[in-house]
Protein backbone atom coordinates (compact mmCIF):
# COMPACT_ATOMS: atom_id res chain seq x y z
CA UNK A 1 0.00 0.00 0.00
CA UNK A 2 2.74 2.46 0.89
CA UNK A 3 5.19 1.27 -1.74
CA UNK A 4 5.37 4.82 -3.13
CA UNK A 5 7.32 5.89 -0.04
CA UNK A 6 10.49 4.24 -1.32
CA UNK A 7 10.22 6.47 -4.41
CA UNK A 8 9.71 9.60 -2.30
CA UNK A 9 13.38 10.69 -2.44
CA UNK A 10 13.26 10.57 -6.24
CA UNK A 11 9.96 12.44 -6.28
CA UNK A 12 11.26 15.18 -3.98
CA UNK A 13 14.32 15.64 -6.19
CA UNK A 14 12.02 15.91 -9.27
CA UNK A 15 13.69 12.84 -10.77
CA UNK A 16 12.09 10.45 -13.21
CA UNK A 17 10.43 7.70 -11.22
CA UNK A 18 9.47 5.65 -14.25
CA UNK A 19 13.04 4.47 -14.89
CA UNK A 20 13.48 3.25 -11.31
CA UNK A 21 10.05 1.65 -11.28
CA UNK A 22 10.57 -0.05 -14.63
CA UNK A 23 13.98 -1.40 -13.56
CA UNK A 24 12.47 -2.83 -10.39
CA UNK A 25 9.06 -4.03 -11.55
CA UNK A 26 9.57 -4.43 -15.29
CA UNK A 27 6.55 -2.37 -16.33
CA UNK A 28 5.10 1.10 -16.57
CA UNK A 29 4.64 3.07 -13.40
CA UNK A 30 1.15 3.48 -11.94
CA UNK A 31 -0.66 6.81 -12.31
CA UNK A 32 -0.07 7.73 -8.67
CA UNK A 33 3.68 7.92 -9.29
CA UNK A 34 3.38 10.44 -12.12
CA UNK A 35 4.62 13.97 -11.62
CA UNK A 36 1.25 15.30 -12.71
CA UNK A 37 -0.62 13.40 -10.00
CA UNK A 38 1.93 14.21 -7.30
CA UNK A 39 1.85 17.90 -8.27
CA UNK A 40 -1.95 17.92 -8.06
CA UNK A 41 -1.82 16.31 -4.61
CA UNK A 42 0.75 18.81 -3.35
CA UNK A 43 -1.26 21.74 -4.73
CA UNK A 44 -4.43 20.38 -3.10
CA UNK A 45 -2.68 19.95 0.25
CA UNK A 46 -1.42 23.53 0.01
CA UNK A 47 -4.89 24.86 -0.78
CA UNK A 48 -6.48 22.95 2.10
CA UNK A 49 -3.74 24.10 4.50
CA UNK A 50 -4.26 27.72 3.43
CA UNK A 51 -8.02 27.41 3.87
CA UNK A 52 -7.77 25.75 7.28
CA UNK A 53 -5.11 28.22 8.37
CA UNK A 54 -7.37 31.13 7.53
CA UNK A 55 -5.02 32.59 4.94
CA UNK A 56 -6.71 35.12 2.71
CA UNK A 57 -5.26 37.04 -0.20
CA UNK A 58 -6.55 40.53 -0.85
CA UNK A 59 -7.08 41.86 -4.38
CA UNK A 60 -4.17 44.28 -3.89
CA UNK A 61 -1.79 41.43 -3.12
CA UNK A 62 -3.04 39.47 -6.13
CA UNK A 63 -2.45 42.51 -8.32
CA UNK A 64 1.14 42.83 -7.08
CA UNK A 65 1.74 39.11 -7.60
CA UNK A 66 0.42 39.38 -11.15
CA UNK A 67 2.67 42.34 -11.94
CA UNK A 68 5.67 40.53 -10.48
CA UNK A 69 4.91 37.37 -12.46
CA UNK A 70 4.67 39.38 -15.67
CA UNK A 71 8.08 40.92 -14.99
CA UNK A 72 9.64 37.57 -14.08
CA UNK A 73 8.20 35.89 -17.18
CA UNK A 74 9.38 38.65 -19.51
CA UNK A 75 12.84 38.54 -17.96
CA UNK A 76 12.92 34.74 -18.20
CA UNK A 77 11.98 34.76 -21.88
CA UNK A 78 14.62 37.40 -22.60
CA UNK A 79 17.32 35.46 -20.76
CA UNK A 80 16.30 32.24 -22.51
CA UNK A 81 16.61 33.94 -25.89
CA UNK A 82 20.01 35.36 -24.95
CA UNK A 83 21.27 31.97 -23.79
CA UNK A 84 19.98 30.30 -26.95
CA UNK A 85 21.76 32.92 -29.09
CA UNK A 86 25.03 32.41 -27.19
CA UNK A 87 24.78 28.63 -27.41
CA UNK A 88 23.99 28.91 -31.12
CA UNK A 89 27.03 31.07 -31.73
CA UNK A 90 29.32 28.78 -29.74
CA UNK A 91 28.12 25.61 -31.44
CA UNK A 92 27.75 26.85 -35.01
CA UNK A 93 29.58 24.98 -37.70
CA UNK A 94 31.71 26.87 -40.11
CA UNK A 95 30.62 26.30 -43.69
CA UNK A 96 33.30 26.27 -46.34
CA UNK A 97 32.46 28.32 -49.40
CA UNK A 98 33.65 26.80 -52.68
Amino acid sequence: MFSFLKYLPLILKFKNVSDAYEAEKGGDKPFWLTRRFIGAVIASIGAVAAYLGGITISPEILDEITKSLETVMATGVTLYGLIMAIVGMLTKKKVEVK
